[in-house]
């Protein structure tokens, strides 16, 4: 027998409110904030109606159906209970509730809108039919229409339908719902075997050392000797440019700047589309690398650079399918070595574009570390090297970081961040006999070496907590999984956050 309707509504709301998390929160959020500050007010006060009238607000279309927000949709009924909860929340904790609690309810009734619409499109598409005795069955045992007894009530069933002549139509697409998410998520199964691997990956722990090479501690003389070989990229220039969508605006513009008639300060301001036309088309301080990146021919930085002081350049296309005009508005600066601003230059350079020459460099550091532990010990190459190593609490085998078992960030202050997408790397450090030292290896911004230090200790009783756990994380990721597919292009035309701005932000 189908859950009660409530209940129906509760499961939906859990499973849709923690998983899924929109990325222009925290950008709307700021947009809020500038609101409440310039205007001191957002419009009506917040009150447990949410504001909600019987005009319908598109906020996307799943496969063409539209996800309407007016009142008697389930998106409505969803919302409502948001908010509510909500505001609750925020009176508790002494808050004075706003827009932040009106865009958290409506994305949470969004999302749950956007997979209830889509597992009730499955059905469709797989012909399920819930017939008219199946839903009068449900409805008398839902206990929504008992008598003060407990017992069935004709009379205020009839008055439901009276003031909701849809409730049969809003039942049966519960009771299809429900059967739907129980079949695809919450009957998900996996087999005793494949419980039991997943319950013992996490059996033979083991705690690791590491000495860690960070590239931001790349030295001095190696920027240098960087600087010494490609001294051209770190030239620098005042430089001043027009920017414009077209060639046949940039000839235009050139031509006025040939004419006369118009300064290229005055002439920036009028047409240009960058974001220096502000200051007469002035970016300051150039430096050639920089700029250089911006043309579609990089040896048109060297002809820009060639210009003399105050002139004006022929037109070349730059990034982006623009066009621009630019001016050298001082003499050209050679790169001084020893100069700290040049060396701050070349250091981010060498960081962002260079990555392969720094992590050779202590690739073969690590190596030579690791040659003279072999030699002397891993305790005396630390201490004859200076430096420290990081050991990490007890992990085991842990591909795809499921939350079951310790993961590699947390147990090592974050130095092996994104091993776990790595499965030949833990192959590899699961393979390693005791104090045996693994090869250099690369993480996101350093060359590490680890130490297979000590075996873990398993966690009594672990293996028939992960035994009741797994099911539910199987459930879990069934679920993710399918708001990620639901969530394409392919299913979903999104228009919630214009949506959003139109009703409570005045389309601004």
């Amino acid at each position: 027998m189908p859950s009660k309707k409530n209940d129906l509504k509760k499961t939906e709301e859990k499973v849709q409110t923690a998983a899924m998390r929109h990325p222009a929160l925290y950008v709307l959020s700021i947009i809020i904030l500038v609101v409440i500050v310039v205007t001191f007010i957002i419009g009506p006060v917040l009150t447990r109606s949410g504001g909600l009238g019987s005009n319908s607000t598109v906020f996307g279309t799943f496969r063409g159906e539209a996800i309407e927000l007016v009142q008697g949709t389930n998106f409505a009924r969803v919302y409502q209970s948001q908010l509510d909860s909500l505001i609750t929340q925020a009176e508790q904790q002494g808050r004075t509730p706003g827009l932040q609690e009106q865009y958290t309810a409506l994305r949470n009734a969004y999302s749950a809108s956007v997979f209830r619409l889509a597992l009730l499109d499955e059905a469709e598409r797989a012909g399920l039919y819930i017939s008219d005795q199946e839903v009068t069955d449900s409805l008398i045992n839902s206990g929504s229409f008992n008598d003060d007894n407990g017992s069935f009530s004709v009379t205020a069933f009839r008055e439901a339908l009276e003031f909701n002549p849809g409730l049969r139509d809003d039942f049966r697409q519960d009771l299809v719902y429900d059967r739907v998410r129980r079949t695809m998520i919450d009957q998900t199964s996996l087999s005793e075997a494949e419980i039991t691997f997943i319950a013992e990956m996490g059996d033979k722990r083991r705690v690791f050392d590491i000495v860690s090479f960070e590239f931001s501690d790349f030295p001095d003389s190696e920027l240098d000797a960087y600087l010494s070989e490609n001294p051209e990229l770190f030239q620098r220039a005042e430089i001043s440019s027009i920017t414009l969508n077209s060639i046949e605006d940039a000839e235009e513009a050139r031509q006025r700047l040939e004419d006369g008639a118009i300064s290229f300060e005055e002439l920036a301001a009028e047409v240009s589309t960058d974001l220096f036309s502000a200051d007469g088309g002035s970016r300051g301080t150039v430096w050639y690398y920089d700029i250089q990146r911006d043309f579609q021919e990089p040896a048109a930085a060297d002809i820009l650079y060639g210009l003399a002081q105050g002139e004006a350049s022929e037109i070349f296309e730059i990034r982006g399918e623009k066009y621009a005009i630019f001016r050298l508005d001082s003499e050209v600066t050679a790169a001084q070595a020893g100069e700290e601003e040049v060396l701050q230059q070349v250091r981010g350079y060498v960081l962002s574009l260079e990555r392969g020459l720094v992590s050779d460099y202590f690739r073969q550091t690590a190596e030579s570390f690791t040659d003279r532990a072999e030699e002397i010990g891993w305790a005396s190459a630390l201490v004859e090297s200076g430096l420290e190593a990081t050991t990490t609490s007890a992990v085991g085998i842990n591909y795809g970081n499921l939350p079951l078992f310790p993961n590699y960030e947390s147990a090592s202050a974050g130095i092996l961040s994104g091993v776990s997408s790595r499965e030949t790397l833990i192959t590899d450090l699961f393979s390693l006999e005791l104090g045996q030292l693994s090869d250099a290896v690369e993480l996101s911004d350093r060359i590490a070496i680890i130490r297979y230090a000590e075996e873990g200790e398993q966690t009594s009783g672990q293996n028939d907590f992960l035994r009741l756990a797994i099911p539910y994380q199987a459930q879990g990721y069934t679920t993710s999984e399918l708001q990620r597919i639901y969530n394409s292009p392919e299913y979903l035309r999104d228009n919630f956050d214009q949506a959003f701005q139109n009703v409570f932000l005045g389309g601004n």
